[in-house]
């Protein structure tokens, strides 16, 4: 780890590392025979289901119409995998944050529900986050039967779609064909999406639902400690400060145990209690534990950790090149927007471009409202506001 003395002892100048690359996948031939066979059958169910289920259609067109109609398919498939979970999680009394299915988006904001475009996850992914909206009364089971919901509606997907295409057998007319044709390739689809997110493995720094169900199973402290992010999570979604969760919750996210994905998360949330609490020996820390951790998790994640050290090392050093390369190696964080904008402004501010950063601190503050959350986030808010107040400050001084 790279280090330089700081102006200021509580915080340490630290050039960024290379961001993380996905690890390769284990080497054990017992499960890669496993996979291989099971992928072997899944193609060649899937191959002979269409090769007899699929009727004929006349012509190029209606075929080609129906080749292009398959990203439509997948999202549908997608759509009720998804609303699986957001079903469950009503069930359980939880509330909607975060609702995507490939392109589209919903969001819970300050504003209430918001529709809009998702450019942060691929094109056929999906995503939902359903919380409780008491914190206190999160449990692992109901957790997890929110997780299973997904996968049980796909596999709902594929044995009705199967159904619908037997009842509805292709005739002369090409509509009735072509409507057989798309129940096939839905029962398909979400027969292929049943099987791929049952199965337990990380994509992409994600876990599956299998692998979440199995790892939700877990007693002791790392259920403990799942537990404790959820409950923690929850509470700053509905405007709880950072420095103002319980010390028993706090106490479980610190713990380390022995789950890489759990720790370095941990990691993160310790991080922004200290911070909220000025403890910036102990903020940098934490950041720099989550930081040379290099289990890779998604990429929002690893954005977010780049600009809040982007941001520490502005604000606590005023060093800005050292803040600004941290910041390049940042993504555009567009799930979390103002701390994109406070870490540029922060750098802007070290650099001297005070009218810069006054525009970005007030860019930050009015995306806050419209971003994920029940209200608006306080440390975020708070730390803009110095940021603007700061720069409008040390531009009126420089002004002849």
């Amino acid at each position: 780890m790279a280090t330089e003395p700081s102006p200021f002892p509580e915080v340490v100048l630290r050039h960024p590392p290379h961001r993380p690359e996905p690890a390769p996948a284990a080497s054990h031939w017992g499960r890669t025979l496993v996979a291989m066979a099971v992928g072997a059958a899944v193609g060649y169910g899937t191959i002979a289901y269409l090769a007899n289920g699929l009727a004929p259609l006349p012509g190029w067109g209606p075929k080609l119409l129906l080749i292009a109609c398959i990203p439509l398919l997948i999202w549908l498939a997608t759509g009720l995998h998804e609303l699986g979970h957001l079903l469950a999680g009503r069930l359980n009394g939880e509330r909607l944050f975060l609702f995507t299915v490939g392109p589209f988006k919903i969001l819970r904001t300050p504003n209430g529900l918001r529709a809009g475009m998702d450019r942060s996850l691929n094109l056929f992914e999906g995503t939902t986050v359903c919380l409780p909206k008491d914190p206190g009364k999160l449990n692992l089971r109901g957790f997890a039967r929110v997780v299973a919901g997904g996968p049980a509606a796909s596999l709902l997907g594929a044995v009705g779609g199967g159904l619908l295409s037997r009842g509805m057998e292709p005739v002369a007319a090409i509509h009735s064909s072509f409507l057989h044709n798309s129940m096939v390739l839905f029962s398909v689809i979400s027969a292929l999406q049943f099987l791929a997110t049952i199965w337990p493995a990380k994509v992409s720094g994600f876990s599956t639902d299998g692998k979440r169900l199995l790892e939700l199973r877990r007693k002791g402290p790392a259920g403990e400690k799942e537990a404790a992010m959820l409950s923690v999570t929850a509470l700053t979604l509905a405007g709880t400060r950072p420095r103002d969760v319980p010390d028993e919750l706090m106490q479980r996210v610190r713990e380390r145990v022995g789950k890489a994905s759990a720790d370095r998360t941990g990691h993160y949330m310790t991080y922004l209690s200290a911070a909220d609490c000025g403890n910036w020996h102990e903020a940098q820390a934490q950041l720099d534990a989550a930081v040379d951790d290099t289990t890779p998790l998604p990429d929002f994640f690893e954005d977010g950790l780049r600009c809040e050290y982007a941001w520490l090392l502005a604000t606590r050093t005023g060093e800005a090149t050292t803040a600004k390369a941290w910041l390049d190696t940042a993504g555009a964080l567009e799930l979390d927007p103002p701390t994109r904008y406070r870490a540029e402004a922060a750098v802007a501010l070290a650099s001297g471009d005070y009218a810069r950063a006054e525009a970005l601190a007030a860019a930050g503050l009015a995306a806050l409202p419209q971003t994920l959350g029940c209200t608006r986030d306080p440390f975020s808010e708070d730390t803009l506001q110095a940021l603007l107040d700061s720069a409008r400050v040390k531009g009126e001084r420089t002004e002849p």
